[in-house]
């Protein structure tokens, strides 16, 4: 929602967070692993917070449910194609690092090329995802993955 707090995973190079601004979104937030390119996107982009971190471990960088939105357009798919052996823990740490920074019924958006035959049960953990407000989306030719986070009394109940 373009009056949240946006955070766009493991920004890179990419223009994603200055493309949200230009769209009407008051505040966004950027996160990378790389200090090149969180000193690349500060330069291009000073209107984004930029943050070094890791999309694993969202709570070292960030307060729990400062986020109405968590935005991924690949981090996600590099990480379960490169991360050898570790790659469900690893995913599915990600998607639990971003409800951990989303405040009630955030979302959670991945765009990704992975099959949800594949990726669907690494990023879903009923314990912190609606499944009734969660979806996946086939695109041209991509995926558009959306979690819905739990109301925190109903993930109290679990």
């Amino acid at each position: 929602p373009p009056d949240k707090r946006t955070l766009v995973l493991g920004a890179g190079t990419s223009a994603l967070g200055r493309v949200l601004k230009d769209a009407g979104w008051r505040d966004v937030a950027a996160v990378d692993f790389s200090e090149v390119a969180v000193a690349r996107g500060q330069k291009v982009e000073p209107d984004v917070d930029w943050r070094l971190g890791d999309a694993r471990r969202l709570d070292e960088t960030f307060a729990p449910g400062e986020f109405g939105s968590v935005v991924d357009k690949g981090t996600v798919d590099a990480i379960y194609l490169s991360a050898g052996a570790s790659y469900e823990a690893d995913v599915g740490a990600v998607a639990a690092s971003a409800a951990g920074v989303l405040g009630d019924r955030g979302a959670f958006v991945v765009v990704s090329l992975s099959s949800p035959e594949y990726l669907w049960p690494l990023l879903v953990d009923d314990a912190l995802w609606d499944p009734a407000t969660s979806e996946v989306r086939g695109m041209a030719d991509a995926y558009l993955y959306l979690l819905r986070k739990r109301r925190a009394s109903k993930r109290r109940l679990r």
